[in-house]
């Protein structure tokens, strides 16, 4: 069921031609779950999305709260959202748990796509005489969602194209979180505030820079819809709880999640405040951003306040991230995929904006000048999207090798998962520490069931006091070597000598 609410004549988004607000059923929702779960699973699927370094560590403290010893010391950062899906997928076993949450995050990142073109659709305004009502929207959403699609995001110190693709891939929560605030973006514009704030409260729970929204959400609440006072103030209450309770029981402090993202080679260099803003500049292409500058005037001129907030919000983002990098974090580029997001819906809504520019000018010279603005609409929108072209083709031959190299990483996986079967994981444990190669600790541990800081990854020639099981790998192929085994043991641990997968 679809039931259209009545604008207000006096609205500005009434006078310049803005779809109306229209509320969906809740089964249009549900529909929508169900597809991009559908999607996500494919994906997973096809791409070979497996668990990187930061999800295998999520995954082992959702089974270490199962056996009572959960344990926040080690990296990687503490993640409530993450931990609110993990705990319960816990529950299905070992393999079920890796499937479920690779799912779930490979949803996520074929969501916001999908949900940036919706958004988009929403805000940008409608065709008229000439121009076929739906055709600016449906432009609108199709822009967003392939600026959106083929964002660019920093892997390590080199940018990757695509990137956005490699965080879906291994299973990275930022895709999620992303997800998660257009959706309450539009909820809030299709006025159903309560998901909204469910779902800022969702995302507050995957990003502390949620909570500044979170905040600014609830005030305007406060005002506007009382009856969701009380759900406001759960919401920020039970959020630094979520975030702050379990590393003050489970770890040295409760600030040991922040304790992992300082002092990393991430970090942006030199002023951090230009630095922010660079890596938000390329998160796309320059024909994106003049698109931004445009609606961002253009809205301005047509009081579109609705454009205007999506921007401001993205710039709140920003100077919260700006905060983090002048306090020590590491402000790397995909804590600022939102803001990326965001950007992408507004440069949209501007190619939208653009389309209608010359019709709205030369309309009221008669049909001529209805004609001929339409035609100099399409021109420029057609010069803007081959702009855009050269960005998005290398973003998607970008994509297919970091498809590529996603399933060079889940062979890698899968002959580590054979070895660690073949050998015996009490039998590694018993003959000594585990040890890996940097950033194939949380790896390791998954497949043992045992703590990230419990393996080791210094160079093996500092192991020299006590026994060592190192884990080494060419490829797909995965190795055992035991170091200062003692005669004791050396028996019983000497068919692992050498085992590969």
């Amino acid at each position: 069921m679809t039931v259209a609410i009545a604008r207000d004549p006096l609205d500005p988004a009434h006078r310049h031609g803005v779809r109306p607000v229209v509320r969906r059923s809740g089964l249009g929702w549900a529909l929508f779950v169900v597809v991009v779960l559908g999607l996500g699973a494919l994906l997973a699927v096809f791409a070979q999305a497996r668990p990187a370094y930061d999800a295998n560590g999520w995954m082992v403290w959702a089974n270490e709260v199962l056996h009572g010893t959960l344990n926040l010391n080690a990296a990687p950062s503490w993640k409530p959202l993450a931990f609110l899906f993990l705990l319960p997928y816990a529950l299905t076993g070992h393999q079920g748990e890796l499937w479920l949450w690779t799912i779930t995050a490979c949803a996520g990142g074929v969501a916001g796509p999908l949900l940036a073109g919706r958004l988009a659709w929403r805000l940008a305004p409608r065709g008229s005489g000439i121009i076929p009502e739906w055709v600016p929207p449906m432009l609108a959403a199709l822009v967003a969602a392939t600026i959106l699609a083929t964002m660019t995001v920093a892997s390590k110190l080199v940018p990757l194209p695509m990137g956005l693709l490699r965080q879906v891939l291994i299973t990275s929560s930022d895709p999620l979180v992303l997800a998660l605030l257009l959706g309450a973006a539009e909820a809030h514009f299709a006025r159903r505030y309560g998901w909204a704030l469910a779902l800022l409260w969702l995302a507050g729970l995957g990003r502390p820079e949620v909570w500044v929204l979170l905040g600014g959400y609830g005030l305007w609440l406060w005002r506007a819809v009382p009856g969701l006072r009380g759900w406001w103030l759960a919401a920020v209450l039970s959020t630094p709880v979520a975030w702050f309770l379990p590393p003050t029981l489970a770890s040295n402090s409760p600030l040991s999640p922040g304790r992992f993202d300082t002092g990393l080679a991430t970090a942006v260099v030199g002023n951090k405040f230009l630095g922010v803003l660079d890596r938000v500049r390329t998160l796309s292409g320059t024909v994106v951003q003049i698109e931004v500058g445009v609606s961002l005037l253009l809205s301005l001129l047509w009081r579109d306040r609705r454009v205007l907030v999506l921007l401001g919000l993205a710039a709140l983002w920003t100077a919260v991230e700006i905060g983090f990098a002048l306090h020590g974090f590491s402000a790397v580029q995909r804590y600022l995929i939102e803001v990326g997001g965001v950007l992408a819906v507004i440069g949209g809504v501007g190619s939208a904006q653009l389309l209608l520019l010359p019709w709205r000018l030369l309309a009221r010279q008669g049909r001529v000048g209805a004609r001929l603005g339409a035609a100099l609409g399409l021109l420029v929108v057609l010069i803007f999207l081959a702009g855009i072209v050269p960005f998005a083709r290398t973003s998607v031959d970008g994509g297919r090798g970091i498809v590529e190299n996603q399933q060079l990483d889940a062979r890698e996986l899968a002959g580590l998962t054979r070895l660690v079967r073949r050998a015996g994981v009490h039998q590694i444990l018993n003959c000594g520490a585990p040890v890996a190669a940097l950033g194939w600790q949380s790896g390791v541990a998954w497949e043992l069931g045992v703590n990230v800081g419990v393996v080791g990854f210094r160079p093996l020639r500092s192991y020299r006091t006590f026994p060592v099981v190192a884990f080494s790998h060419t490829g797909p192929h995965w190795r055992l070597t035991l170091l200062n085994e003692p005669t004791v043991a050396s028996v019983a641990c000497a068919p692992l000598q050498g085992l590969s997968s």
